[in-house]
């Protein structure tokens, strides 16, 4: 009579294949979230630079404060030029 299903080695081998897949796979993926997160944080300092220029060519300075919505992954902070209304500086940090 024939049975019929897996042996242990077959089982065994089959997860073992799956852990090294994953193990490459995962990294991959990773970084992939990484790009699409960063780009997010791109596209809203442009949105925001793109109003910081509109305050600047309708009152000729850039605001002393200026409030940045932060995202799921970033936070945005403002600063103008200390001694200059004609600069300013915007950055995004990563949250941990």
């Amino acid at each position: 009579m024939k049975q019929s299903g897996f042996s242990l080695v077959e089982l065994m081998v089959v997860v073992a294949i799956l852990g090294i897949i994953s193990a490459i796979a995962y990294p991959s993926y990773l970084k992939h979230v990484q790009s699409g997160h960063r780009l997010d944080a791109q596209r809203i300092m442009l949105e925001q630079s793109h109003l910081l220029e509109r305050s600047y060519s309708r009152n000729g300075e850039y605001p002393a404060t200026f409030s940045i919505s932060s995202s799921r992954t970033y936070d945005f902070s403002y600063q103008r030029g200390e001694d200059q209304a004609d600069a300013y500086v915007m950055t995004a940090t990563p949250k941990a």
